[in-house]
């Protein structure tokens, strides 16, 4: 009965913005161009100002003042303004208390920021051509979150006890006691949104990456991004973590343990700017 009320639940969540789903669709046409991507933006009032906004700011640092969306893809490229776009996008899902998770504030919001970023620094490491797919899979991979957190409060005590007494991770606990998980949900909201699978996929499984296909390497990239940003961020949670799985991730996506030490220095010196920008 629960899982049906969930699933009815994340059919009440306003749709994604469709300026970044049609972007979706113009980037991956290999006819498209950097102006068909400002085309389709520029309608977008309240997109097109956070763009601008994030492309003056700090975290990049420009010489000269961007006034438009042409002069924003000139000097950042096709594949940071998509960035730019989801998370504008993603913006009000994030704002909130998720009080199951022990969340408060703009926790969820800076979580999931610093496991996009993390997902790109990590992505670029490895030789990935396209990183805007697992930045957007890692900007998403808790908005399952935002639908199961009351679900959560309300069943608490019967998921910790599973997590104390019977050594359940949380979210197998979550699976155990609601009949889903937040990454299943996360992967369920985004297939509504019309969100493509290859972004869809790393949202569901990226707590058993194992799972994904071998040659998938977004996934586990996704749930180290995730793991790694606990760390950074300090916004664990209930989450937990895993150093078992680390290994097996790492090897999946063919890095080292000595990567993640370069890649969380990049972070945290990208995350100050990023969360002032975020504030403002």
């Amino acid at each position: 009965m629960e899982k049906e009320e969930i699933l009815y639940t994340i059919k009440g969540l306003p749709p994604f913005p469709e300026t970044a789903l049609k972007a979706i669709k113009a980037v991956k046409d290999p006819v498209s161009s950097a102006q068909d991507l400002v085309n389709i933006i520029q309608y977008d009032q309240s997109i097109t100002a956070n763009i601008l906004r994030f492309a003056n700011s700090a975290y990049f640092g420009l010489q000269v003042r961007v006034t438009s969306l042409k002069q924003a893809v000139a000097y950042l490229g096709s594949k940071v303004i998509m960035d730019m776009l989801f998370l504008s996008g993603s913006l009000s899902y994030f704002r909130g208390e998720y009080d199951g998770y022990g969340l408060k504030g703009e926790d969820l919001l800076t979580h999931s920021v610093s496991t996009a970023l993390m997902c790109r620094i990590l992505g670029e490491r490895i030789g990935l051509e396209e990183t805007s797919t697992v930045f957007t899979a890692g900007l998403l991979h808790d908005i399952g979150k935002v639908v199961l957190s009351s679900f959560v409060k309300d069943r608490y005590d019967e998921i910790m006890q599973l997590v104390t007494y019977e050594n359940y991770s949380f979210v197998t606990a979550e699976r155990e006691v609601l009949g889903m998980d937040h990454a299943q949900v996360g992967g369920e909201v985004a297939k509504e949104w019309g969100i493509p699978e290859e972004i869809v996929r790393p949202i569901s499984l990226h707590h058993q990456f194992e799972k994904a296909p071998l040659e998938d390497i977004s996934t586990p990239l996704v749930f180290l991004s995730d793991q790694v940003s606990f760390v950074v961020g300090g916004t664990m949670g209930a989450d937990r973590w895993s150093f078992k799985r680390i290994k097996e991730a790492l090897t999946r996506c063919q890095l080292r343990e000595g990567d993640l030490d370069g890649a969380m220095l990049t972070l945290r010196e990208s995350l100050k700017e990023v969360q002032e920008l975020l504030r403002s």
